[in-house]
């Protein structure tokens, strides 16, 4: 493990980089293993919410941070602490060290770990990377109305374009 600020791992600012440039959630991240990346087609299979298999196509940030994070000698876990070993307790350090920020910088606002997963949706929309169904495949909902909620935080007219092109 390579120790980061505030107590926080350079292995779980990556894992935070997977969720802002990618669709990740946390658990997902820290499960992930060597074997579970193909550099061929650029997918990462993880097991998702509810046991669902997913494939993630990842995009030039995160391929950059997946091949920038140092293996660990025997083990197959991707982002690793002491040992080898997966990650855990991070929500707990997540928390703590946007606390600290807080508290040092008066413009900043706390934000989970999750939330930057939600930042990358509304980008995803924003930037006209892909239509409402396209974010609602790579986000895994199962339901297109859990992905509408991104629409929210749109400008009405981007809000039409998307729908447009949907």
């Amino acid at each position: 493990m390579v120790s980061g600020s505030g107590g926080f791992s350079l292995e779980e600012l990556w894992i935070c980089c997977l969720a802002n440039h990618n669709f990740f959630r946390k658990g997902e991240a820290t499960n992930l293993d060597r074997h579970h990346i193909d550099d061929l087609c650029r997918c990462t299979i993880v097991k998702a919410k509810r046991r669902k298999t997913r494939v993630i196509k990842l995009n030039d940030a995160a391929i950059g941070t997946v091949t920038g994070t140092v293996p660990y000698s025997g083990s197959r876990v991707l982002f690793w602490e002491s040992e080898g070993e997966r990650i855990k307790e991070m929500s707990k350090r997540f928390s703590y060290y946007t606390l600290q920020t807080d508290k040092r910088h008066a413009d900043f606002r706390r934000f989970r770990c999750h939330d930057l997963r939600h930042f990358f949706a509304v980008e995803y929309l924003r930037n006209k990377t892909g239509s409402i169904y396209d974010l609602q495949k790579h986000l895994g909902h199962s339901s297109i109305k859990t992905t509408e909620l991104y629409l929210d935080y749109l400008t009405p007219e981007e809000q039409k374009e998307i729908m447009r092109v949907a």
